[in-house]
């Protein structure tokens, strides 16, 4: 049976939206592309491997996701490559991979509150169980209404959030919630971008899910080829093309759980933070 090692926080898409890895139930429906390109789901078997393991990065115009250093990703040619090998190749910048970050119509975004919650709470100035404060760039509560509650303390906004409120709000206006969520938090106007630092790079497909579905543009942009703190999310006329170079791949400063995923037929490959997963 084809299998592959990533880490709890590789994020697959599942019928509910995108789900890490760690949250996955057995037997749950995932999405992937087969031999001909069509995206279908099938269902897969997912177990922790009982090893820690160093994560490693992968990062294109498209996509941006944590992984196994074990993990292998297929190549635009059908090829493979494991993260390690890359990370500590001479041609590192010439990989070149495909990558899917387009939420199936078949999905839905119920699992997106979970995940965007929790990782809203990591990056929160302050927080209960079910109220955070995050610092704003700046104030657009109004284009959802009932959503957040904007502060001014000490010269600095702050959106007061509650997490019934996002659940409420993802489940009126999803799209709308989360691309409100990303300006708040994130937005650079400066420089026309979104700064999103690598400790909650799972935001970086939710968002890109959303762009794609509202037709617009972005560009993944990183600090180096060999290291990011950041992923910039750069506004752009167009959605970025299908196959990309690499824009950074790099190990992780912590090590994690591993987690085996399993599924049949070597006609499919299951979509991992927007990459194709290759069977070990």
């Amino acid at each position: 049976m084809p299998s592959a090692r990533i880490a709890g926080l590789t994020l697959l898409i599942s019928k509910v939206g995108w789900i890490a890895a760690n949250r996955l139930g057995q037997g749950d429906t995932v999405f992937g592309a087969d031999r001909h390109g069509a995206v279908v789901g099938r269902a897969v078997s997912l177990s922790p491997s009982r090893s820690i393991i160093a994560t490693a990065f992968l990062g294109t115009s498209a996509a941006f996701g944590e992984f196994s250093s074990v993990t292998r990703i297929l190549t635009h040619d059908g090829a493979s490559l494991q993260l390690s090998q890359l990370i500590e190749s001479d041609g590192i910048g010439d990989a070149r991979f495909e990558t899917l970050t387009h939420i199936e119509e078949e999905s839905n975004w119920r699992s997106t509150e979970e995940l965007v919650w929790s990782i809203l709470s990591g990056a929160a100035a302050g927080r209960d169980s079910n109220r955070i404060a995050i610092k704003c760039r700046k104030s657009l509560a109004d284009m959802v209404p009932g959503l957040t509650k904007i502060r001014q303390f000490g010269g600095s906004t702050y959106s007061l959030l509650d997490r019934s409120d996002l659940r409420d709000a993802l489940i009126r206006a999803p799209r709308a919630t989360l691309s409100t969520i990303g300006e708040l938090w994130l937005r650079n106007d400066d420089d026309a971008r979104l700064e999103l630092e690598r400790a909650f790079h799972p935001f970086a497909p939710i968002y890109a899910a959303v762009l794609r579905q509202e037709g617009k543009g972005y560009r993944f942009q990183y600090d180096s080829l060999q290291h990011t703190a950041y992923i910039f999310i750069c506004d752009a006329e167009e959605p970025p093309p299908p196959v990309g170079k690499v824009g950074c791949a790099c190990y992780g400063t912590s090590r994690g759980d591993e987690f085996l995923i399993e599924w049949k037929g070597t006609d499919w490959n299951p979509i991992a933070s927007g990459f194709l997963l290759a069977s070990e």
